[in-house]
């Protein structure tokens, strides 16, 4: 996801490509997520005028008043119309995504009550609990609760019964 973290905007200079008269391109270069992009500003500076920590020219003189200008007001404009929109789409969608989520959860939710499969569920549950219990009553009229270690609710069981297996629980009970 792309957040304000993993987007930046930085204006530097080429020093690669001095001139003739010692000055060297302004370049801008955006990252967002994985991608980049840089091109020219169109204006040059001095190398020993560049401040590279604060991305501006040094100085108070009217060209570096007017390039700071121009870069201040040129960082505003690419955000505003470029990575700004971009990050509000990653923001809608992702919103989007989460309330799409949300409803499918509402409309599952309602699914299972309005069809009953929830209620089914719940007693369907409530039957094998107290299918279990009685099965406990069973064995202690039986007194055989101390004989046994195990008992089944009869799922991989019943298996084993079908197939003529003797059951644990019921060879106990028969004794």
């Amino acid at each position: 996801m792309i957040n304000k973290s993993s987007y930046n905007l930085s204006f530097i200079v080429r020093a690669s490509k001095v001139n003739k008269a010692g000055k060297a391109p302004i370049v801008v270069l955006i990252s967002l997520g994985d991608e980049r992009v840089v091109f020219s500003t169109g204006k040059l500076v001095a190398l020993e005028s560049w401040n590279k920590d604060k991305q501006c020219v040094r100085g108070v003189n009217s060209e570096a008043v007017a390039l700071n200008e121009f870069i201040k007001n040129m960082r505003v404009r690419i955000y505003e119309e470029e990575i700004k929109p971009v990050l509000f789409e990653v923001f809608r969608d992702t919103k989007a995504n989460a309330d799409a989520l949300v409803e499918e959860y509402l409309r599952d939710y309602a699914e299972m009550t309005d069809n009953g499969k929830l209620p089914k569920r719940i007693k369907e549950l409530e039957k094998k609990i107290d299918f279990a219990l009685q099965k406990k009553a069973k064995l202690l009229e039986f007194n055989v609760a101390g004989k046994i270690s195990y008992i089944s609710t009869g799922g991989g069981a019943l298996l084993e019964a079908i197939e003529g297996k003797v059951l644990p629980g019921v060879a106990a009970i028969k004794g």
